[in-house]
């Protein structure tokens, strides 16, 4: 079955037409489900930059890695 290129032009334009009125209607987002971050934690997800400092008697001990053995009254820091 062959189309002709006036109905093929149309229907192209039709689904243009269509999908723009589609894209211009304003869409509510989702209710929210669930838990829900705090502001707090919303800024701290946005951080470019953050650390974590891992401190251990280790570092009194002048061991790379520790094998749990270390007495705890040793950690001053």
């Amino acid at each position: 079955m062959k189309i002709k290129p006036i109905t093929f032009i149309t229907i192209v334009l039709l689904g243009m037409l269509i999908s723009i009125n589609a894209v211009s209607q304003k869409v509510n987002p989702p209710a929210p489900y669930g838990a829900l971050p705090s502001q707090r934690q919303l800024a701290w997800h946005e951080m470019e930059f953050y650390g974590f400092i891992h401190y251990t008697v280790n570092a009194f001990t002048d061991k790379e890695w520790g094998y749990g053995d270390e007495d705890p009254s040793i950690f001053a820091p």
